[in-house]
């Protein structure tokens, strides 16, 4: 099967030095917002302006198990972040979550409501 990640019709692209990532019922996916920071679940900071590319998967992407039932996706690919406004912070209770994550995919999981563009 063949799987298109980077569709230019939903990517959008910002050179903000601060921006936010939303995930709400306003739009079909999580997107770019750069001005109301109310809204943000994840905070973004750019402080060297480069051009930052962002392609939402959620909900955008389905993948089928052999049973039949949709798989779980990560919705990033070099680094996974979990960012949820209402619970900022990372508590013991999340280790064997985070554990799990990086054993089935790979990736090391970082729970952070701040994202650092280096």
């Amino acid at each position: 099967m063949h799987v298109m990640f980077f569709n230019d019709a939903f990517k959008t692209v910002t050179e903000k030095s601060l921006f936010g990532l939303c995930d709400d019922e306003i739009q079909k996916s999580s997107y770019i917002d750069e001005t109301n920071p109310l809204k943000w679940i994840a905070i973004v900071k750019n402080d060297t302006q480069k051009s930052v590319s962002f392609y939402p998967l959620d909900k955008r992407l389905t993948l089928i198990r052999q049973d039949g039932k949709p798989d779980k996706i990560c919705d990033c690919f070099k680094k996974a972040y979990i960012a949820n406004s209402r619970r900022p912070n990372f508590n013991s209770d999340d280790i064997p979550r985070i554990k799990r994550f990086s054993n089935e995919t790979g990736y090391i999981l970082h729970i952070v409501r701040t994202i650092d563009i280096l």
